[in-house]
């Protein structure tokens, strides 16, 4: 390799902008010291840059729901952590095998938290409230993956009883030993071998307007409370409380507007009195009405791949 140290830089004279006719030393690793025009030496950046313009206008101008996820989905993690914390609406129609394959992986690739399904038989509106919520909770430890849907509007209307009573609490109400069963019909058919029993403690004594007993139990298809809705209790009273679904659904997070989409009352799960239970309003108050009032029925329910 040629020495250059001995060699010594006359002083030069400052350039404005270069043209393209400028040369540039440049030394090619070995042995010699060379010259390359401006124009040269720019042309690779340049080229990159055009790609990347090209591809950002392409995506811009077809902003797709397709080519936004080809555009993204290097920046996105999978798993139910990054899946959780996006809000995204993606219609998918009705569930497919790769949908079930992505719930089973623990990837949850393609599914967002917005997101909906249509019911294959029922054509019902199915919308991702979230993602894994249940996992490893229980008296039995869930270790399933899982995703959580809520239907977008009522699916019928039901009493909580046929009495203005809350004895029994949620547990011993006909709204969970009986009212509900059309909801499960209903679900299973939509998503035949795939609905995720998960246990539960839930309220079945009341006294003193309070609840006061509960326990585990395998639970399916059930009606919300006002945690998993609101993220707090406002008419649930003190007492026996204790629940592993303390926390908001992260679809009611994002848009506070799904509470209630379509100004219809429905029941809560959530004892308030001797003989009312808790409700969301159509007004979008938390609201709460005597038991054997007729209100929509808008459950919440696990689907496993």
């Amino acid at each position: 390799m040629a020495d250059y140290t001995t060699k010594t830089i006359p002083e030069l004279n400052e350039a404005s902008a270069p043209s393209d006719a400028f040369l540039l030393p440049i030394h090619d690793g070995e042995s010699e010291l060379k010259k390359m025009t401006f124009s040269n030496f720019k042309a690779p950046f340049e080229q990159t840059m055009d790609n990347k313009i090209s591809d950002f206008k392409t995506a811009s101008l077809d902003p797709s729901i397709d080519t936004l996820n080809t555009n993204l989905a290097p920046l996105i993690y999978t798993g139910a952590g990054p899946h959780n914390s996006i809000y995204r609406g993606k219609n998918h129609g009705v569930i497919t095998d790769a949908h079930y394959a992505a719930i089973a992986n623990n990837t949850f690739e393609d599914i967002y938290i917005g997101d909906t399904f249509t019911g294959g038989n029922s054509n019902i509106l199915y919308r991702v409230a979230f993602i894994n919520y249940f996992l490893r909770c229980g008296d039995t430890d869930l270790q399933t993956p899982h995703i959580g849907l809520v239907p977008d509007y009522a699916m019928y209307a039901a009493a909580m009883n046929s009495t203005n009573t809350t004895d029994g609490g949620y547990v011993g109400s006909e709204m969970r030993t009986t009212n509900l069963q059309q909801a499960k019909d209903t679900i299973n058919a939509d998503f035949p071998d795939h609905l995720l029993i998960h246990r539960e403690y839930l309220i079945n004594a009341v006294s003193n307007g309070g609840s006061s007993a509960g326990a585990w139990y395998d639970c399916d298809v059930e009606l919300m409370s006002e945690r998993m809705v609101y993220g707090q209790r406002i008419w649930l009273k003190d007492g026996t409380n204790y629940t592993v679904s303390k926390g908001q659904f992260p679809l009611f997070m994002f848009r506070h507007d799904m509470i209630n989409p379509y100004r219809q009352w429905y029941w809560l799960r959530d004892v308030q009195s001797a003989s009312t239970f808790a409700n969301v309003g159509n007004g979008g108050t938390a609201d709460c009405l005597y038991a054997s009032g007729v209100g929509n029925v808008r459950p919440y329910f696990l689907i496993h791949g």
